[in-house]
């Protein structure tokens, strides 16, 4: 894979006249962009109660108000148009070619109540469900009955003109369309040269030197924005990003779609934390396409031996159409390019005994760098201006700030060391060889050991090294002492307590910040005491589902397994383990497979309480050796592609992985019906005794 690199007063009014002026614009344009977003959400959440009941008509009728409001791709907040647009993509493509095109000719062409031609584009979740939850919805399990949108190779994209010319080409029509929006372009009709020139992408009869010089001015237009909007990039329009990605189709029009992506790169700056990663990865997609020898799938392989990729995403980025993240090698050196959030490079084996890891990561800069280490269920960032080191669990929910003088940063990113020493007393983190953080013993409870970044951040790590006596423990226990180091329950805004000395975020803490522990009287949903893994059961509605899911950060890899016990008292104790999105509902009759949603912002049409029935991968004797009133022990073991469920020391389900999205462990219940109590958890894999000699050689060694 190819490393690829985005490097790049005469009015006579008083000045305070002048700055009131300014301000007085700057309110009215907040408060019309408020008002927009606010009525885009509500038409995005029309469209899918819409599509939750079936009405595609309805759907497509509260998706052209949102349209209609040119709103753009939101690049910061959730305007809630990914999740509206991946169900409409599905409920689309679930058609055949005539009525996708009839419905998208009739929703886009310009009417007797609209003069312009209507086009929608913006992002859509990447997560799919496996095709057997289609049965949920009455549907017959196909490979296209969760289908993740794509354009020219950019995944998560959507665009109801990409769509309609698509339809058209299929159904023998688009030199027919084609003809029309010519005659509306000589008319401007508004929109009507995007998606004439989108029609014209979807021809593959086309003439690409016309077709290149169409790109070349849309290219030189977007560049001249960008240089009068040198001081705030301009937001960007979407019709740039939908032709760059159709344009990927065409040999020949790589190049001028790779520049568009890089400009539209460079439209958007740190701000951006929605489309940024977004842009970046197309651009990156654009460039494998261009000039690697595989197509950009590629792009989305670990292919990293040693490391593997994760982020915190929750129920609200994934809605929000965010990408899993991305990382880059190139001989020593590893790159985060892009991803939703908390992202982490974990090294794949735990690591306990005496040893410093070291590396080079870069702070600073126009772009955003920051780079940063993660052990011991903690991450820890340190920041030359403000010259402190912030520490954050892995929900990023409570944090800790000390003073850190030691980390230069300037205008371009610069390299300074960062080093994680791990000994007897417990793990230190130094910053330029001078010690930040002392963390103590709790940090043996999660001993995995990551490179971290966030979001729209690019920063890039070089010269890792281990020196020391590692040591690769044989087991390693998830649940230990009071706090629940290394898990996630931010996924469905549930809360745990903060670890010793945090706060919550964005409260300023000092070394004298009293310590805040378990113990405190405030209220959170998960805890642990004793080793024990406590949560209550939270009034809901009756009849309703409230999903709620504790994740351990790490991906559970193939040849690994967790195994732990749980308290089963029907309708009071119930607790199912979860594999990434796939929860496996153990109940007495069975088990049942339960794909976790966003809840009211979920694409796929499954409802909260969505479960169904893989008679063939069901193992084991009926009913389940279930106990009641006392503790049960599970396994859920993933090896050779395939997710096993042990009960009591009995196989009872085993079925393919054969979905996506972060491969974690969780502990999955319906809160509105059970508490969870849950003990000795504990994570064990085919690892190796020592570190790997190619490793030491070369921490960023790549798969064969």
């Amino acid at each position: 894979m190819p490393f690829v690199q985005i490097f790049a007063a005469a009015l006579g009014l008083t000045l305070g006249a002048l700055l009131a002026a300014a301000s007085a614009q700057e309110i009215a344009v907040a408060q019309a962009t408020d008002s927009r977003l606010a009525e885009t959400r509500a038409s995005s959440d029309a469209a899918l109660r819409a599509l939750q009941s079936n009405d595609i008509d309805g759907a497509l009728k509260a998706l052209g108000e949102a349209a209609d409001l040119s709103p753009g791709i939101h690049p910061r907040e959730n305007d809630r148009l990914a999740a509206a647009a991946g169900g409409v993509h599905r409920a689309l493509v679930q058609r055949s070619s005539d009525e996708r095109y009839d419905l998208l000719y009739a929703w886009s062409m310009p009417s007797e109540a609209r003069a312009a031609v209507r086009m929608l584009t913006t992002l859509t979740p990447h997560d799919a469900p496996p095709k057997e939850f289609a049965r949920v919805l009455g549907e017959r399990p196909r490979d296209t009955s969760f289908p993740i949108s794509e354009i020219g190779g950019v995944r998560g994209l959507f665009s109801t003109g990409w769509t309609l010319v698509q339809a058209a080409e299929e159904v023998g029509r688009l030199r027919r369309l084609t003809s029309e929006l010519e005659q509306l372009a000589q008319k401007k009709t508004p929109h009507a040269d995007v998606l004439l020139l989108l029609a014209k992408l979807a021809d593959r009869r086309g003439d690409p030197a016309v077709l290149a010089q169409d790109l070349q001015l849309r290219a030189a237009a977007l560049r001249m924005r960008l240089s009068e909007g040198a001081n705030e990039p301009p937001s960007v329009d979407p019709a740039d990003i939908v032709l760059a990605a159709a344009a990927l189709r065409h040999e020949s029009l790589r190049p001028i779609s790779e520049e568009i992506f890089k400009l539209l790169v460079d439209g958007t700056n740190q701000n951006a934390v929605r489309l940024r990663p977004f842009v970046r990865i197309a651009h990156a997609t654009a460039a494998q396409l261009r000039h690697g020898a595989s197509g950009p799938e590629v792009l989305y392989e670990n292919r990293l031996k040693y490391w593997i990729a994760t982020s915190g995403a929750t129920a609200a980025t994934e809605s929000a159409g965010a990408s899993g993240a991305l990382w880059l090698t190139h001989e020593d050196h590893l790159l985060h390019l892009a991803g939703p959030g908390n992202d982490v490079l974990f090294f794949r084996y735990p690591l306990t005994g005496a040893f410093d890891f070291t590396c080079e990561t870069q702070i600073g800069g126009d772009i955003g760098t920051e780079g940063g280490l993660v052990y011991g269920g903690l991450h820890f960032e340190a920041l030359g201006s403000p010259e402190v080191l912030n520490a954050w669990d892995g929900d990023l929910a409570h944090q800790v700030q000390r003073p850190c003088v030691f980390v230069r940063q300037e205008s371009r990113p610069l390299f300074n060391r960062v080093s994680i020493r791990l000994t007897d007393e417990g793990a230190v983190f130094a910053a330029n060889l001078h010690p930040v953080w002392f963390d103590g013993p709790s940090s043996k409870t999660s001993p995995w050991l990551g490179l971290r970044s966030f979001g729209e951040r690019r920063p890039l790590f070089r010269n890792l090294n281990i020196t020391g006596n590692p040591v690769i423990p044989r087991t390693v226990q998830l649940a230990e002492g009071d706090q629940l180091r290394g898990w996630q329950a931010g996924f469905f805004g549930e809360t745990q307590p903060p670890f010793r000395g945090a706060l919550p975020l964005g409260e300023q803490t000092s070394a004298a910040t009293p310590e805040i522990t378990a113990a405190s009287p405030a209220v959170f949903d998960w805890s642990m005491q004793g080793g024990v893994i406590r949560v209550a059961k939270q009034p809901a509605p009756e009849g309703t589902t409230r999903q709620s899911l504790l994740k351990y950060q790490r991906p559970l890899l193939d040849g690994e397994s967790v195994s732990y016990e749980f308290r089963y008292q029907p309708g009071q104790y119930e607790t199912h383990p979860a594999l990434g999105r796939l929860a496996f509902l153990i109940e007495p009759d069975g088990v049942r497979i339960h794909w976790i949603t966003s809840d009211e912002l979920d694409w796929t049409g499954l409802p909260a309480d969505n479960a169904t029935l893989e008679p063939l991968n069901r193992r084991g004797p009926r009913p389940l050796p279930l106990k009641e009133n006392d503790w049960n022990q599970v396994v859920l073991a993933r090896a050779k592609g395939k997710a096993t469920v042990t009960l009591n020391g009995g196989l009872i389900y085993e079925r393919p992985v054969d979905f996506g999205g972060d491969l974690t462990f969780g502990l999955y219940r319906n809160a509105a019906q059970s508490a969870v109590e849950v003990r000795n958890v504990v994570m064990t894999g085919d690892w190796p005794e020592s570190l790997p000699e190619e490793f030491l050689q070369n921490p960023a060694v790549l798969t064969d």
